[in-house]
């Protein structure tokens, strides 16, 4: 967790259980996953966070933005910001006017959209962790 430079990654807490207080928990409320950054991986003693190389880590699925329509007020800073373009202005039938849309295959789940979105209190797009795999 000290390793990464944007503070995105914090302790899990409770949520993981009494053993896994520690674990390492992207948060980007606080920071985001640097695109450009594979620190976390090469210090990690446990390899719970995978050494990879750069532009391996640029494709690891951390997880996957989702747009809230109701509290999003369209200033496009998430689109502008994404790393992978995974982000596009586009329509939502239904609805008037131009949202962003998250394309779930080039999205990684970096945070950094969440991190920019100006909205107070929750951000209106929010990275949501991949299923747990059984």
């Amino acid at each position: 967790m000290k390793a990464c430079p944007t503070n995105a990654l914090q302790p899990a807490g409770l949520e993981a259980g009494l053993e896994g207080v520690w674990t390492p928990n992207l948060t980007p409320q606080t920071g985001y996953c640097d695109y450009n950054c594979v620190l976390c991986g090469q210090v990690c003693p446990t390899e719970a966070i995978q050494p990879l190389p750069l532009e391996e880590k640029r494709l690891a699925k951390m997880g996957t933005a989702v747009v809230n329509t109701d509290t999003c007020i369209r200033c496009f800073i998430c689109i502008i910001e994404c790393p992978n373009k995974s982000l596009v202005q586009g329509t939502i039938q239904g609805l008037r006017g131009k949202y962003p849309l998250v394309d779930a295959t080039k999205c990684t789940g970096c945070g950094l959209c969440e991190f920019v979105c100006p909205v107070v209190g929750e951000s209106a797009i929010r990275v949501v962790a991949p299923p747990k795999s059984a």
